[in-house]
C-alpha cells in the first residue's frame, strides 16, 4: 500500500472493485455506528436528567456527564459529516486524496482526524477517571509509583502525538513516520492497562464480597466486571482491527478507520449509561475492607 488513490473513483482506478467495496462497507459501518451513538447518548441524557433531584454533588456529576455525552455526539456528528463529504466528492466531484503508506488518517480528512483524536482522549479520560475512583485510598507502592506513573506517561504521549496528528491533518503536511500506528498502539496499551487494573481490583472486592454478602452480591460484581471489560474491549478490538491491516498494508484498514470514532464514543457512553441507571457500585453496597483499604466508589 505504498500509494493508493481514493476515495471511490480513485480507489477504483488503483485497486478495482476491492477498493470500492471496502470503502462502501466502511461507510455503512460508520452510519450504523453513528446511529448507535445517537441512541445511547439520548438514553444517557434521559436517565441522567431523571436523577438530577439527588444531592448537590450528584447533580454536579450528572451535569458534567451530560456535557460529556453531548460533546461525544457532536464529535461523532463531525466525523459522519466529514465521511459523507469525502464520499460525495469521490462519487460526483473531482476531489481525490492520497492514502499514503504512513498516513492512513488521510481517509478521515482534517475534520475526521480531529474528531478521532478528541474522542480517543475522551474515551481514555473516562477510563482513567474510573480507575482513579476504584483505587481511591489505595496506598500500595506498585499502584502509587508504578501503574499510576505508567498511565500518566502513556496518556501524556497520546496527548502530544494527538496534537501533532491534528496539526498535520489541518495543514496537509507529511505525517511523521510511524506516528499514526504508534498513537493507536500506545492508546490501546493504555486501555489494556486500565482495564486490567479495574478488573483486578473488582476481583479483589469479589473475594471480600462473597464472605460478607454471599453469592448474590458476587453476581452483581461479575456484572460490573463484564461491563468494564466489554466497554474497553470494544475499543481494543477495533484498534487491533486497525493495526493488523496496517502492518500487512491492506485496504481493509479503511473499515476500522471509518468506524473507530463511533466506537470511541459508544464505549464510554455505555459506562455513563450504567452510572445513570445506578447500576455502578456505591459505597453503601460494599463490604467492610481491611484497614489499609477504603471502600470502593464507582459512582
Amino acid at each position: 500500500m505504498s500509494e493508493l488513490s481514493g476515495p471511490i473513483s480513485c480507489l477504483s482506478t488503483a485497486t478495482g472493485r476491492t477498493g470500492i467495496r471496502t470503502w462502501v462497507v466502511g461507510t455503512i459501518g460508520s452510519g450504523i455506528g453513528y446511529g448507535i451513538v445517537c441512541l445511547v447518548c439520548f438514553q444517557c441524557l434521559f436517565f441522567l436528567s431523571k436523577s438530577m433531584v439527588s444531592s448537590k454533588e450528584q447533580r454536579m456529576q450528572n451535569m458534567v456527564l451530560m456535557l460529556y455525552a453531548v460533546a461525544m455526539l457532536v464529535l461523532s456528528t463531525m466525523a459522519i459529516a466529514a465521511n459523507a463529504t469525502i464520499t460525495w466528492d469521490g462519487i460526483l466531484g473531482s476531489t481525490c486524496f492520497q492514502l499514503k503508506e504512513m498516513d492512513p488518517f488521510s481517509v478521515l480528512g482534517p475534520v475526521g482526524s480531529a474528531a478521532f483524536v478528541l474522542t480517543n482522549w475522551a474515551a481514555d479520560g473516562i477510563l482513567i477517571w474510573r480507575s482513579v475512583a476504584i483505587y481511591q485510598g489505595c496506598e500500595k507502592v506498585i499502584y502509587r509509583y508504578g501503574s499510576r506513573s505508567l498511565i500518566t506517561v502513556l496518556f501524556c504521549y497520546t496527548l502530544a502525538e494527538g496534537i501533532v496528528l491534528i496539526v498535520q491533518a489541518a495543514l496537509g503536511s507529511e505525517v511523521v513516520q510511524f506516528g499514526p500506528i504508534s498513537y493507536v498502539a500506545v492508546s490501546m496499551s493504555l486501555n489494556v492497562l486500565i482495564t486490567a487494573m479495574i478488573v483486578g481490583r473488582i476481583w479483589y472486592f469479589r473475594r471480600i464480597s462473597i464472605a460478607a454478602f454471599g453469592s448474590k452480591k458476587e453476581k452483581r460484581l461479575i456484572s460490573i466486571i463484564s461491563m468494564l471489560l466489554e466497554s474497553a474491549a470494544l475499543i481494543i478490538l477495533v484498534d487491533l482491527f486497525y493495526l493488523i491491516p496496517f502492518m500487512s498494508r491492506s485496504l481493509v484498514l479503511i473499515i476500522p478507520l471509518q468506524c473507530i470514532v463511533y466506537v470511541q464514543c459508544i464505549a464510554p457512553l455505555m459506562i455513563i449509561q450504567r452510572i445513570a441507571l445506578q447500576k455502578a457500585w456505591t459505597r453503601k453496597e460494599l463490604p467492610v475492607l481491611p484497614r489499609d483499604e477504603k471502600q470502593l466508589e464507582l459512582a
